[in-house]
């Protein structure tokens, strides 16, 4: 008893809000579905299904900056206008992205390409391992050629040739400085 009580009041409030027969003539000309939601519409708008009366469907128009929007394509909703995306309202750190989102400008990207050579050229004198330190030094030269472009400008070739001369060590640890000692604190 309950249920039809529901369901005639909510039929009711139908009635004083939307004119139900008007609506469903008017409504009742497009195809929600994918492949025929933009067939009958004008310019800017796409056939949906209303969310909560299913077999209610019109011509809704595609969103705008900062309006609401499906980030799947879905029978409800329109997708967003041109120029724009949908942004969805949540994305969790795992990669889920929320059903929801709202439009936003989309966004252009620009690629660049670069091309990398690289020639190392190394030349390197040991030291022997003694106590004596005025003993020869290393030294390294290295040498890059890198040639370099992007989409504005015509490949460059740039060399950077660095020397080094490493400082002699005035210690060698053999080994024996290494000693047990008590820790003061553990006893």
């Amino acid at each position: 008893m309950a249920a039809i009580r529901m369901t005639a009041f909510a039929t009711f409030i139908s009635c004083l809000f939307v004119p139900t027969q008007q609506q469903i003539t008017i409504d009742m000309k497009c195809n929600p579905r994918v492949d025929h939601r933009l067939d009958v519409c004008p310019t800017g708008y796409c056939c949906v299904r209303d969310e909560f009366l299913p077999t209610i469907v019109y011509c809704k128009r595609s969103g705008l900056v900062r309006e609401d929007c499906s980030t799947r394509v879905t029978e409800t909703n329109c997708p967003c206008g041109d120029g724009l995306r949908c942004k969805p309202n949540i994305v969790s750190s795992s990669g889920v992205i929320s059903l929801y989102g709202r439009c936003v400008a989309a966004q252009t990207t620009t690629t660049a390409t670069t091309t990398t050579t690289t020639t190392a050229t190394t030349t390197t004198t040991e030291r022997p391992t003694t106590t004596d330190t005025t003993g020869p030094t290393t030294t390294a030269t290295t040498t890059m050629e890198m040639p370099t472009s992007d989409a504005a400008t015509t490949p460059d070739l740039v060399t950077i040739d660095a020397s080094m001369t490493d400082i002699p060590c005035d210690h060698t640890h053999k080994g024996e400085e290494r000693r047990t000692t008590k820790d003061p604190l553990i006893g």
